[in-house]
């Protein structure tokens, strides 16, 4: 058989790998001793079994046959993941949702052991399912453990997020392909000027928090007909094609110049929160190969605005679970159709500069190919700079 070819690098970074085989039980089964235990995925029980679960178990079956073959016992556990999402989409629609999950994945599971039952495959068929009192009553206890002593915590930060389902993805699940979409250059006063911010997701507008600017970058005070923009000189020629201004350069600033100065935001009539000055904030990964040289940033619809601002000040969030804004204005009004208000808002209030088409990466979910965006959320970690019987966890 044409076994797919895939190599699995180990993360961990094992550095005493003799100490860990000491830690592993050996116990005698049938006078062969067994090393390993071979835990099953485990798939969910959502339908009947699928190519994919085939091609699974024959892969598993091949490596226990070597094991076997060698006077090694390597275990193989039949099991069932009965919670998550493919689950309670399947049960929508009943009105006893817990009790119909349950019944629903008991007669999946019968059905799918029986169908690998009628596979042969060599097995140690000890099943057990993640709906089971004593597993859910022993990941309980896990968990208490962990929080007593401090291990786990929780904390804020951005994932990525279905609209469709409501349900958080993983990079995995995660498709890219190139989209026309639009960008937006906006205008947001400063002193007597006005900046040029650049942005493709308007939508995100309302989390705004900052904008950055490079350092080291020169920007230009443009003079057009009407009022003064400053965007950087390096995109000069880029942002007049684009923008078709009619004007001349009046005179030029350091990026450094705009440390701790500060600028309103053009909401700050509509939303209370904005009635506060933001700051400006040098972030020296910005592409100056697109925009204007100043990004509008949103924390908490954007990893790398995170990973940059989180510990700077508290952050916002104006969406909630469903990706509806939870300020009372604009109470239950999704993302999309938001957009649709503000470009109408920012257009009569003539701080839209340009409204322009670009081509680039998008990302879509696997199950609906639905566009998915960063949502900021409550998620729990695991400290793993702890001791465990005077041992370093991380070391290990």
């Amino acid at each position: 058989m044409n076994f797919p070819k895939k190599k699995y690098l180990i993360k961990a970074n094992l550095k005493n790998i003799n100490l860990v085989k000491k830690t592993i039980n050996n116990f005698f089964f049938d006078k062969k001793i067994v090393f390993f235990f071979l835990l099953d995925g485990p798939p969910f029980a959502n339908g009947e079994l699928h190519i994919g679960h085939i091609l699974n178990k024959t892969i598993k079956n091949t490596l226990i046959k070597i094991f076997f073959l060698k006077n090694l016992l390597l275990l193989s556990n039949l099991g069932w993941d009965c919670h998550g999402l493919p689950i309670e989409q399947s049960n929508r629609i009943n009105n006893l949702f817990f009790l119909s999950c349950r019944k629903f994945v008991c007669k999946i599971i019968k059905i799918q052991k029986i169908n690998i039952l009628n596979f042969n495959y060599f097995n140690y068929f000890y099943c057990y399912n993640t709906m089971e009192p004593k597993y859910e009553s022993l990941q309980y206890k896990i968990y208490n453990f962990l929080l007593l002593k401090k291990i786990i915590f929780k904390e804020k930060i951005p994932i990525l997020w279905c609209l469709k389902c409501c349900s958080s993805l993983s990079y995995s699940e995660i498709l890219y392909k190139k989209i026309n979409s639009f960008s937006f250059y906006i205008k947001i006063k400063f002193l007597k000027y006005f900046i040029i911010v650049w942005t493709t997701t308007l939508w995100s507008i309302i989390n705004n928090q900052s904008v950055f600017f490079l350092k080291n970058q020169i920007y230009i005070i443009y003079k057009s007909k009407k009022e003064f923009l400053i965007f950087s000189n390096f995109l000069l020629y880029k942002v007049i094609k684009i923008l078709k201004l009619k004007g001349k350069i009046f005179s030029f600033l350091k990026g450094i110049y705009f440390f701790n100065k500060k600028y309103f935001f053009f909401l700050k009539k509509i939303i209370y929160y904005f009635n506060k000055s933001l700051f400006f904030y040098n972030n020296n990964y910005l592409d100056l190969t697109l925009g204007s040289g100043f990004i509008h940033c949103a924390p908490s619809n954007g990893v790398e605005d995170f990973d940059f601002y989180y510990k700077k000040t508290k952050i916002y969030n104006f969406y909630n679970r469903r990706c509806f804004i939870k300020n009372n204005i604009f109470k239950n009004i999704n993302i999309f159709f938001f957009s649709k208000i503000l470009f109408k808002f920012i257009k009569k209030r003539k701080i839209l500069l340009k409204k322009h088409q670009v081509n680039h990466n998008s990302m879509f979910c696997w199950r609906h190919k639905k566009p998915i965006i960063y949502y900021l959320s409550n998620q729990i970690f695991i400290n793993l700079n702890f001791d465990y019987k005077k041992y370093k966890i991380k070391v290990l």
